[in-house]
């Protein structure tokens, strides 16, 4: 498995977002689609250890996290963020390794985005989120959020390709594992 990230601040041209046409960078790394949507879009990045070069491109509807993008993290803290989905992207591309081989990856992706005015509270933990999918029309998430000194939170919901989001969990865990 590998692993990087980067770490930039706007202003310098070091890292920055257009909205029409999309497109988000940072350093050397960008995502950009030909319209004011991600999607399709082109991912691309490089590392000391690898390269990747995708193409992404829709197979279904986004879909709202709970009640119409309101996605609640716990019963009795003020926590809570805006979430859009997007389960069934197709991806193509390739990725090169540091030893010069080249492989082609095909498969799906999930996008996620998630926004609010206050994502991580001070006695925020971490999360944790399982994604499974059930068939070719429908994925469940599984996310967990755990806190210092509170009980965990755990929330499930089943995605299709029409952007129906059902959430069939919504509970405080009794007992840490």
């Amino acid at each position: 498995m590998f692993t990087d990230q980067r770490i930039a601040r706007g202003g310098i041209g070091q890292a920055g977002g257009l909205s029409r046409p999309f497109r988000v960078w940072i350093d050397d790394w960008s995502w950009r689609s030909l319209s004011s949507e991600p999607l399709p879009g082109n991912l691309k990045l490089a590392t000391e250890q690898f390269a990747v070069n995708l193409q992404l491109m829709a197979a279904g509807h986004y879909a709202l996290i709970g009640e119409n993008g309101y996605h609640k993290k716990h019963d009795l803290l003020p926590r809570a963020s805006y979430a859009i989905e997007s389960p069934f992207v197709k991806t193509v591309g390739t990725l090169a390794l540091a030893n010069g081989k080249v492989l082609t990856i095909k498969g799906r992706a999930w996008l996620s985005k998630e926004w609010g005015s206050e994502l991580v509270g001070a006695s925020y933990v971490g999360e944790d989120n399982f994604i499974l999918w059930l068939n070719d029309d429908e994925a469940l998430l599984v996310s967990r959020y755990r806190y210092k000194d509170n009980m965990p939170y755990t929330s499930a919901a089943i995605l299709d390709r029409q952007a129906t989001s059902r959430i069939f969990l919504q509970t405080i865990s009794l007992f840490e594992p």
